[in-house]
């Protein structure tokens, strides 16, 4: 895709927030790209549709990436942290590559076009992800049995 989102910061303006585990994008979708979003992200995935509409969908503020070292377990099971409320109180990160690997939904924010029609790709967003799931599709198998020939893995280099 040559085209992308112009975004200042990850607070732009998401049109929705889509949960999903990140292993299962992984699965379906291959690697994420790099965000642009400069510690407050970890990885992208960017779609175009046949109107040329843009999409993307990454993760914002999710891991330790963004909010730092983990402490002693001691700091988050502290009198003092356990008398805040659920949703004030201190927890611990994930690091990146677990964040990636984790089966558990999180909530991943889905940017469009101003025109775009995001509620049907999130529609077929979910229905994608659900026939991988049930197929047990696996991105990087079906793009080594394409492209295999095509690639030289050890080297890099592209015949």
């Amino acid at each position: 895709m040559d085209r992308a989102f112009l975004k200042a910061d990850g607070y732009h303006y998401a049109v929705h927030r889509f949960y999903v585990a990140p292993a299962v994008l992984i699965r379906r979708f291959g690697d994420p790209a790099n965000p642009e979003l400069f510690f407050q992200g970890t990885g992208k995935y960017s779609f175009e549709d046949s109107n040329l509409d843009l999409y993307q969908l990454y993760d914002f503020k999710q891991t330790d990436h963004f909010h730092g070292l983990n402490r002693d377990d001691d700091f988050y099971t502290g009198r003092d942290n356990m008398k805040k409320p659920l949703h004030k109180r201190k927890r611990k990160w994930p690091t990146v590559e677990e964040f990636w690997t984790s089966e558990e939904p999180v909530p991943f924010k889905l940017l469009a076009d101003d025109q775009a029609q995001w509620r049907k790709f999130r529609k077929w967003l979910k229905k994608t992800i659900a026939e991988s799931e049930e197929t047990k599709f696996d991105y990087e198998k079906d793009a080594e049995k394409r492209f295999g020939s095509e690639v030289d893995i050890c080297l890099g280099n592209y015949h």
